[in-house]
């Protein structure tokens, strides 16, 4: 069984990386964002230039037939005030494939947790539109490198997510396996979200709710 299991994820990933390089339309997108800032932080200033997590990346989808889908997404930082690369690798910020139909979408790879945009995303200072910014609320325990995930479709508005990303290391040598859970729920005008995060003995969960602005 476990044999089996290995070979239906190693298909799933040669499905989405085939798919991947036959698109013949792939989307480029991305933002570039520079600003002059003076930054105070106690009795410590600071003037300069500051990137504002600037992006590019490539993503497409090629149709299965059947209604599947398989699709990829690779997304790359870089300092736009110096124009160095990511330090961390060339599509650190995202790189993953996935498979997508009636039953929901499967995903490999490299992502983004699934509880932070059900619920930080919307609150936190993270969104980097200028400035550096801490968030002392949101600690972001989980891990976003070799993860499998799991969306169901929508079920009346609501939509669930799963992620388990492995730590990938000889036993015995102490790393942690991760997980992630997340739903969100659109009522009309009304939007709730709820993030749960386990990496070890580290734990998080959130909630949230979003209402229009009241225009006067």
């Amino acid at each position: 069984m476990k044999t089996l299991n290995r070979c239906a994820l190693a298909a799933l990933a040669l499905v989405g990386t085939s798919a991947a390089f036959a698109q013949s339309s792939v989307t480029l997108y991305g933002r570039v964002n520079t600003s002059f800032e003076h930054q105070k932080d106690g009795n410590v200033s600071k003037t300069g230039l500051f990137n504002n997590s600037s992006r590019f990346g490539f993503k497409g989808q090629e149709d299965l037939g059947g209604g599947l889908m398989a699709g990829f997404q690779l997304e790359s930082g870089f300092d736009s005030s110096s124009g160095a690369s990511d330090s961390r690798g060339i599509f650190a910020r995202q790189s993953e494939v996935n498979l997508s139909g009636g039953f929901g979408m499967v995903r490999l790879g490299n992502f983004t947790s699934e509880s932070y945009y059900a619920t930080a995303d919307f609150i936190s200072n993270h969104n980097h539109d200028t400035g550096s910014s801490a968030d002392a609320l949101y600690a972001y325990p989980a891990r976003d490198v070799n993860k499998i995930a799991y969306r169901t479709p929508s079920l009346g508005g609501a939509t669930f997510e799963a992620g388990w990303a492995q730590h990938e290391q000889p036993s015995g040598t102490g790393g942690k396996n991760s997980m992630d859970l997340a739903a969100n729920y659109e009522i009309g005008k009304l939007g709730l979200g709820a993030g749960y995060s386990k990496l070890g003995d580290q734990n998080q969960f959130a909630v949230r709710a979003r209402t229009p602005p009241v225009l006067s």
